[in-house]
């Protein structure tokens, strides 16, 4: 047999040297590939499980605002620093709600709750404010609070960090343009021809708007449906209602008082109710119950509550429907009341309600009703003191040549009025049934216009 040289035998135990370099080499590679891998996936998995607290943490402070903002006193009314702290506490309890402190920590604590008034100029609020209208709510898991988010398959391999993340939320308690002057039906708003429709005033049906000719709308006035088909008009609509096309808009509103009727029936029997107006007196003028037949407005006195009852039931005027009527004939004057019934209500040619309320059960197809003449609100060009509402679960007609001041009109079912030339200086409704207007004159003459006494409840996220 023939042996290899020795040369040959070198040369093979230097190739499989080498081969065992090679494979040592690439074990090193691999292991090295395979850390950075994992360092990687690491690091996903950390920032995915700190972008997923902050997204739990954005839930909780919009919980937490709303929860808030809904505590907020009456418009008009200041807050009392009891007030201020319930709003708070409520915030603070959603928050433990949503994020158990047991597991998170604290994320939300007093001192990152804020009670103010939104500043839209420079997207602050002002604490120090008498009559807020937003709350913001700041959560935070920090290393400072002591709750920061932990790395988890990092601090495996031994990189012990942690993620600080936080979320901010700011909801603002509003009132949408329409909901000031103008008119809001959950069904269609209709408005006859010869109307001057005068900035700001907005008339808005959540099913369509139909109009006649001859109607003018100023630069600034909005008329709004939700989708531009829902406009009813006749031939040559456009042409005959001059400003009407700059005026249109698409939108969805809803006459969100409505449903705060029958709360505001029980609440307004109650002169300590934070839902009086600032005329009543609270805690201080009187709850007087009279019947329909013994109601004489002449001796009404200012700052007291009045329940007027039709029928001689023991129930509650909630639960005592009745078809009897309380006339106010063309003497009465109301003034500084609120007036609680569940009688019709009709109002005589010359008869006067100012800064005063009339609230009514009746569910009838005249619920609240006025003759020629009738004045709801005082000619005072808007100014403080002197507005009127009228709020009932029926319909609402004033067919003759009424006058409207600074007014609110608020009905479960259907509103139909025919105003004065002229005769509209001011006014807000919400129905839940259709509304059709006439006024043969202008709308909205209200230079001072003020927020109503009464509003629905509208939020938006300011930030």
């Amino acid at each position: 047999m023939t042996r290899p040289a020795p040369h040959a035998c070198r040369a093979a135990r230097r190739i499989q040297a080498a081969r065992r370099d090679e494979e040592g080499g690439a074990l090193v590679l691999g292991i090295l590939w395979t850390a950075i891998l994992l360092l990687i996936g690491g690091l996903a998995i950390d920032t995915t499980n700190a972008w997923r607290n902050r997204a739990m943490l954005q839930v909780t402070v919009d919980a937490a605002t709303h929860a808030g903002v809904m505590k907020l006193p009456q418009p008009g009314r200041a807050i009392t620093n009891a007030q201020k702290s319930e709003i708070i506490a409520e915030a603070v309890r959603m928050a433990k709600l949503h994020m158990s402190p047991s597991v998170y920590g604290e994320v939300v604590t007093p001192d990152t709750v804020q009670v103010g008034r939104w500043n839209p100029a420079d997207g602050t609020i002002d604490t120090t404010s008498l009559y807020p209208d937003t709350i913001q709510v700041t959560a935070k898991r920090t290393s400072d609070l002591g709750n920061p988010v932990a790395w988890m398959i990092m601090d495996m391999i031994g990189a012990a960090q942690s993620w600080d993340v936080g979320a901010t939320s700011m909801v603002q308690r509003f009132l949408p343009d329409c909901m000031t002057d103008g008119i809001v039906s959950a069904e269609y708003s209709e408005l006859t021809s010869g109307n001057e429709i005068v900035a700001p005033f907005c008339l808005h049906g959540e099913t369509g708007v139909s109009m006649s000719n001859s109607n003018s709308f100023e630069e600034g006035t909005i008329v709004s449906m939700p989708d531009f088909s829902m406009l009813e008009l006749p031939q040559a609509g456009y042409e005959s209602n001059p400003g009407l096309l700059e005026a249109l808009a698409q939108e969805h509103l809803y006459p969100r008082l409505t449903a705060d009727i029958p709360m505001l029936f029980e609440a307004l029997q109650d002169i300590r109710s934070p839902y009086q107006p600032g005329y009543i007196l609270n805690g201080y003028g009187h709850e007087i119950d009279v019947n329909q037949s013994d109601f004489n407005p002449a001796a009404l006195s200012p700052g007291n509550v009045y329940r007027v009852r039709c029928g001689n039931g023991t129930l509650p005027l909630a639960e005592s429907p009745s078809n009897k009527t309380l006339k106010l004939e063309s003497d009465a004057v109301l003034f500084k009341n609120v007036i609680v019934t569940n009688c019709a209500v009709m109002i005589s040619a010359g008869a006067f309600i100012g800064d005063s309320v009339v609230i009514t059960s009746n569910t009838g197809s005249q619920s609240i009703g006025g003759n020629s003449g009738a004045e709801v609100g005082a000619p005072d060009s808007c100014t403080a003191g002197g507005r009127a509402a009228l709020m009932t679960k029926g319909d609402v007609v004033f067919p003759s040549t009424a006058k409207f001041n600074d007014a609110q009109i608020v009905a479960l079912g259907s509103v139909h009025i025919a105003a004065a030339p002229g005769g509209i200086t001011g006014i807000q409704v919400e129905a839940l049934g259709p509304v059709k207007l006439t006024a043969s004159g202008g709308f909205a003459l209200c230079p001072n216009r003020d927020y109503p006494d009464f509003q629905g409840n509208h939020y938006r996220f300011v930030k």
